[in-house]
């Protein structure tokens, strides 16, 4: 086979040495009727992947060198939103989900928070992205400063939250339960000005604890808040 006509098919598209040489074959060594071969499978293949018309396919392969996993992911940018890009992306990881559509969410809406977000950062988005926000930011919270650090940063708004966006009335009652003993803690350390009060408290343990083991459902609820309201996302 003549190693030009391999050399400048292969400049023209991207193909490798033996795809190259049999299309070649194919086609009694003409490039430009290997060239279409070649890019007439590839729009072909895109196509029966994407599930979408032939020249959609072709828009988007030539857009990407006829490259097809960069133009599936052109098709899929198109006709899908950030969020449900997401939402497909990480189906089975409900945490990872929602971490990365509040990215998107900061993104776009540019709210600014002092360390953690606050309602006023949030005030201005649609009801179920501030919701999300504000749920998912009070448990790293939880997780990165502690619980009773959490419990002093919009307790009830979360607690209201749970209930009655997320249906969730064990969480809402155990964030209540358990900010009405963090303030007898904080009142027994001011009265009798002992801090060691606020550590190793059972009741309070128990509550952490407890509402710990509900973090799972109440990411799996807000990744579903999410999908039945995804038209309010970015």
């Amino acid at each position: 086979m003549d190693q030009e006509k391999i050399a400048l098919l292969r400049e023209q598209t991207p193909v490798g040495i033996r795809h190259a040489i049999t299309l070649l074959e194919r086609t009694g060594g003409n490039v430009s009727a290997a060239r279409e071969l070649f890019e007439a499978a590839q729009i072909q293949t895109v196509a029966g992947k994407a599930g979408v018309p032939p020249e959609t396919a072709a828009r988007h392969l030539q857009l990407h060198g006829f490259d097809i996993s960069a133009a599936l992911q052109s098709i899929d940018r198109e006709r899908y939103t950030v969020t449900e890009l997401i939402l497909r992306k990480h189906a089975h990881k409900p945490e990872e989900a929602v971490s990365l559509i509040l990215l998107a969410l900061e993104k776009v809406y540019s709210f600014r928070k002092e360390y953690w977000i606050q309602p006023a950062h949030v005030a201005d988005l649609n009801e179920w992205p501030r919701a999300v926000a504000l749920v998912y930011e009070w448990i790293s919270c939880k997780d990165y400063e502690g619980f009773d650090t959490a419990l002093h940063m919009y307790p009830e708004l979360m607690a209201t939250l749970l209930q009655t966006t997320l249906e969730l009335e064990e969480g809402a009652d155990l964030i209540r339960r358990a900010h009405m003993r963090v303030l007898q803690l904080d009142e027994q350390c001011r009265l009798h000005g002992r801090p060691e009060v606020m550590y190793g408290d059972p009741e309070l343990d128990a509550c952490e604890k407890t509402f710990h083991a509900l973090c799972p459902v109440i990411m799996e609820k807000l990744y579903a808040l999410i999908q039945t309201h995804v038209t309010s996302f970015p």
